[in-house]
């Protein structure tokens, strides 16, 4: 049996209003997924659309409550790679407001299927995002099924400067990506994001504050390649639009490399617009197994 996910989120809100933006759809609909219906008494906790991985239809999004106590407990089953799950959602008052922890019980995914808990790890920064700031989430869109390469486009409150050193400074990339990253900033150089068995290896391009490219090994894939754009929208330089464009793939899915990559840029942006108050939610259980 794969270990079950196990998420640790500290959010500044008090129990009752994490719980109602959990258990509200109309709340749902606005930092978790496309379209949601809630009952307690119905015993039904529904969620479907693009937002939602496998972009299910109303019927495929029913889900049957397990546990619905306000303020502290929410669990809901979710049927996954033609499984039975369950979510576990508690939470409880801590310093800054409440501490939440997720745990899932999802099935190990195949070599292309995307990671629950890349999903989930996403998901909750989105839910804190909205509560803390009121902010728009960084949503995946499942409604189309990615091929050859993962793409994606973020904005982010930060200038390209700021945004380029996140994405070349072993400190800052430590942050939000690595734990030992390495980077020689030069064509030809060096870069490593310390992993064991995928990362980046060599840098190709590299225009500072405009473009960032490397070559990428992962585990039975050809090597393939990473470029980061940055662009000042209007020419205002507090805000950059990151397009991040990972190719190389031939026909492989690349549906598991955009949610992990968005996962990951979403934090990079909480980073730059938060500052060093910020910590990312803590992956307690499994890593990308699920």
């Amino acid at each position: 049996m794969n270990p079950p996910i196990e998420i640790a989120i500290d959010v500044a809100a008090p129990p009752s209003r994490v719980f109602e933006a959990l258990t509200r759809a109309s709340e749902l609909e606005r930092w978790f997924t496309e379209k949601a219906f809630v009952s307690e008494a119905e015993g039904r906790f529904d969620f479907w659309g693009r937002h939602t991985p496998g972009n299910p239809d109303r019927d495929a999004g029913r889900h049957r409550l397990r546990a619905f106590e306000p303020d502290a407990r929410l669990a809901f089953e979710w049927s996954l790679r033609d499984k039975d799950t369950t979510v576990d959602i508690a939470l409880a008052r801590a310093t800054r407001g409440t501490s939440l922890k997720l745990t899932h019980d999802a099935p190990k995914r195949g070599a292309t299927e995307i990671s629950i808990a890349d999903f989930w790890l996403l998901s909750l920064e989105n839910l804190r995002r909205f509560l803390e700031e009121g902010k728009a989430p960084v949503l995946c869109d499942y409604s189309t099924m990615p091929r050859g390469g993962a793409e994606l486009v973020v904005d982010i409150e930060a200038s390209p400067e700021a945004v380029f050193r996140a994405l070349t400074h072993p400190s800052d990339l430590d942050r939000w990506m690595t734990a030992k990253s390495t980077v020689e900033p030069v064509v030809g150089g060096r870069m490593s994001f310390g992993w064991p068995t995928e990362g980046p290896v060599r840098i190709l391009s590299i225009v500072p504050n405009e473009k960032l490219s490397y070559s990428w090994e992962h585990t039975n894939d050809p090597e393939t390649l990473v470029t980061w754009t940055l662009e000042a929208p209007n020419g205002r330089r507090t805000s950059t639009r990151l397009t991040l464009v990972h190719s190389g793939f031939g026909d492989r899915d690349t549906e598991d490399f955009r949610t992990g990559w968005l996962k990951h840029v979403s934090w990079m942006k909480a980073l730059l617009e938060r500052g060093d108050s910020w910590v990312p939610p803590s992956n307690l259980g499994v890593g990308c197994d699920a």
